[in-house]
C-alpha cells in the first residue's frame, strides 16, 4: 500500500517558511509514507526542493479546489493507493495516522454528519439547501485511488476544495458504491488545524506553533 500526505501549500507560504515548520516537525516522524508539498504555478526562475512540486493551476486561495484536483491526478499518476490532504497548518502525529484504518475506506476523515447524508448549508459564499456533507480539509482526509479518479475526472463547481471532494464522492457513497468513514479520533487525538485551536487568527509559519505542538506531543 502506498500512501502520499498531500500538503497543500502556495508560494507565498512556502516563502514564509510554512515548509520547513512541517519538516523540521512531524514531516521527519512520517514513516511508510511519502511527504509532498503542492504549490501553484511558480515562477521558472524559483528553485524547488526534492519534496516540493508545482501544479498548473493559479495559486490562490480561490483556486484551492483545482490544486485538490490537480494533487490527485498527480497522486495517480505516481503510482499512489491513497492520499492523505491536509494544509500547511495542520499537525498530525504521524504514526497515529498510519494506523487509523484509512485502508478501509474510500474517503474517509472528520465527518460532521453521516457520510452520503444531504443537508441545507449556508456560508458567506451561498446557500446550499441540498448539498452532501465532506471530511474537513483542515485536519486532512484520506481517499482512495478509486476515490481520486472520480475527482479528477470532475470539474469543481464550489468554492472550497473539501466540499468539492465532497459532492463529487457523496452520490456514489449513498448508492454504496463507495465506502466512507468518519475517523472519530482524527481530530481528538492525531491531527490539528491552526484556526481552531487560535480563534481564527492568521497563521504565522514562524510563530512556532508547530514546533510547540511537536513538543507537546512528542
Amino acid at each position: 500500500m502506498k500512501l502520499l500526505v498531500a500538503v497543500k501549500s502556495c508560494m507565498r507560504d512556502r516563502s514564509r517558511g510554512a515548509h520547513d515548520a512541517i519538516r523540521n516537525t512531524w514531516g521527519s516522524k512520517v514513516q511508510g509514507a511519502d511527504v509532498v508539498f503542492f504549490v501553484g504555478a511558480s515562477p521558472l526562475n524559483v528553485f524547488l526542493e526534492d519534496d516540493e512540486d508545482s501544479l498548473p493551476v493559479v495559486d490562490n486561495y480561490d483556486s484551492l479546489p483545482f490544486k485538490t484536483r490537480e494533487i490527485l491526478r498527480w497522486s495517480i499518476s505516481h503510482g499512489y493507493d491513497f492520499t492523505f490532504l491536509c494544509d500547511n497548518d495542520t499537525f498530525v502525529i504521524p504514526d497515529r495516522l498510519m494506523s487509523i484504518g484509512f485502508e478501509e475506506y474510500d474517503y474517509s476523515g472528520k465527518f460532521n454528519r453521516q457520510p452520503g447524508r444531504r443537508f441545507h448549508y449556508a456560508d458567506d459564499r451561498g446557500t446550499y439547501p441540498d448539498i452532501y456533507c465532506w471530511c474537513s480539509g483542515g485536519f486532512g482526509y484520506f481517499v482512495s485511488r478509486r476515490a481520486a479518479e472520480l475527482v479528477v475526472a470532475s470539474e469543481p463547481k464550489v468554492w472550497a476544495e473539501d466540499m468539492y471532494v465532497g459532492q463529487v464522492l457523496g452520490p456514489y457513497i449513498q448508492h454504496g458504491e463507495l465506502k466512507a468513514a468518519h475517523l472519530g479520533d482524527l481530530a481528538a487525538d492525531i491531527s490539528w488545524h491552526y484556526p481552531n485551536h487560535h480563534s481564527l487568527q492568521v497563521y504565522d509559519p514562524s510563530s512556532g506553533w508547530q514546533q510547540e505542538m511537536s513538543e507537546r506531543y512528542k
